[in-house]
C-alpha cells in the first residue's frame, strides 16, 4: 500500500466446492491489498498461499474499519451509502457475502460494521445483483483510484 498507516484487506466467503476461488485470487493479485481472508473454507479444500482462513468478521484484525458490502435489496444488513459517495478509510477490511445468499448477522460474529456499502448497477431489481468477486474487483479498483 502507499503509506505505512494504510491497510487494505478483503474477506470473502469461500465459494461452494471452490467455484470462483480463482476469480477472487485474481482480485488479490490485480489490486494492491495487504491481506486476503476466506470464510467457511470447506474441509479438504487446500488453502491458497497467503489466504488466511477465518470464521467470522470477529476474527479479523480490529485495528481496521470493517466495510461490509451488501446489496441494495438486502433484508438483514442494509446498506447506508453507495460506492460513488463512499470515502474509503485509510485502514479497511472489505467484507463480502456469498453469491447465493444475503449476509447474516452470524457471519459478522458480533462485530458491528463501520460502514455498509452497496454498488449501484443499472437495475434496482433484486435478481440483478452481481457476483461477489465482481463487486470485489469494482470496490478494490475504486479504492485504488480514489486513494492513490
Amino acid at each position: 500500500m502507499s503509506g505505512r498507516n494504510e491497510f487494505c484487506g478483503i474477506c470473502y466467503a469461500s465459494p461452494p466446492n471452490g467455484y470462483y476461488r480463482t476469480q477472487w485470487l485474481c482480485n488479490v493479485t490485480a489490486f494492491p491489498i495487504d491481506a486476503a481472508f476466506e470464510r467457511g473454507m470447506p474441509e479438504g479444500l487446500p488453502n491458497r498461499e497467503g489466504v488466511i482462513p477465518v470464521r467470522t468478521a470477529a476474527d479479523l484484525p480490529d485495528d481496521c474499519e470493517l466495510v461490509v458490502l451488501s446489496p441494495k435489496t438486502a433484508r438483514i444488513i442494509k446498506p447506508t451509502v453507495d460506492l460513488g459517495g463512499f470515502i474509503h478509510p485509510r485502514r479497511a477490511i472489505y467484507f463480502f457475502g456469498a453469491d447465493t445468499t444475503f449476509l447474516s448477522e452470524d457471519e459478522l460474529g458480533g462485530r458491528a460494521p463501520d460502514h455498509v456499502v452497496w454498488v449501484p448497477n443499472r437495475s434496482n431489481q433484486e435478481c440483478d445483483e452481481l457476483y461477489s468477486f465482481v463487486i470485489g474487483a469494482v470496490v478494490l479498483f475504486d479504492r485504488w483510484v480514489t486513494r492513490g
